[in-house]
């Protein structure tokens, strides 16, 4: 190389490094300001965002007592809340007190009830015992009338039958027991017998002897021969017929009874 170029050179370096060095000591520069103003913009933001932080923490706060407010509200709604709670516990308890009390009340009414039922089928029992009872009584009544009844009807009978045996032998002795007093009803005066008005009812027995009279005064006797009813044939005891005379229908007949029946 040539010495003045290499001279040059050597004289140049120094500028050319000063200039470069003024270059990059303007960069260094520049790079520095931009870097600040980049801080700088930096530190507004954040200045903002302190601001805005601090604006926030100071809602947070201003929440904070809103809620600190709330929540003292809140605690005195809650012991409000607890003590309504308490009376409604109370009256619960109370309710279900008086629902128990209800139940056993319940329970004895139907018990009661079924009492009831049980007196009831025991009234019907009765009841029914009660009518059988009656039943039994006017039965043992009519039983105690008919034996009264049958009582009486066996004495009437045994009278009766003392009566019918009396009147069996009386009627075959022509002996009567009850006072004649009727008329002659038919007169058959060539046959020798009349038709009288009384008979067995009367009292009239055959072979009894009977009394003919007319205005009171005697016509003749009688001799039963046979007896009905209420009526009866008698022959004509000529031998006590007065002289001109005759039975004539309307004449009376009597007889006094001679005997009683028991």
């Amino acid at each position: 190389m040539e010495a003045w170029k290499v001279i040059l050179l050597v004289a140049v370096l120094p500028t050319i490094g000063s200039i470069a060095l003024s270059f990059m000591n303007k960069a260094t520069l520049l790079e520095t300001i931009e870097t600040r103003s980049v801080q700088e913009t930096k530190v507004a933001e954040g200045k903002k965002a302190l601001e805005k932080a601090k604006e926030e923490l100071a809602k947070l706060e201003s929440d904070a007592k809103n809620l600190e407010q709330e929540a003292e509200l809140m605690g005195s709604d809650l012991i409000g809340l607890k003590t309504d709670i308490t009376e409604q516990e109370l009256i619960i308890q109370s309710l279900t007190d008086n629902i128990a009390a209800a139940d056993t009340r319940i329970a004895k009414i139907e018990e009661v009830k079924r009492l009831f039922v049980e007196i009831d089928a025991v009234n019907q029992k009765i009841a029914a015992a009660t009518a059988e009872v009656a039943a039994l009584q006017n039965n043992v009544a009519k039983a105690e009338e008919s034996l009264v009844s049958a009582n009486v009807r066996k004495q009437e009978s045994e009278i009766q039958i003392e009566r019918m045996d009396a009147m069996a032998k009386f009627r075959k002795t022509g002996a009567i027991w009850s006072d004649i007093n009727t008329k002659v009803k038919s007169a058959y005066n060539d046959w020798g017998f009349v038709i009288i008005g009384a008979g067995d009812a009367q009292g009239l027995v055959p072979a009894a002897t009977l009394d003919v009279t007319r205005q009171g005064k005697p016509i003749c006797k009688l001799l039963v021969t046979e007896v009905e009813v209420n009526q009866a044939t008698a022959d004509i005891i000529t031998a006590t017929l007065l002289p001109g005379q005759t039975v004539q229908v309307g004449d009376t007949v009597t007889k006094k009874a001679n005997v009683a029946l028991p």
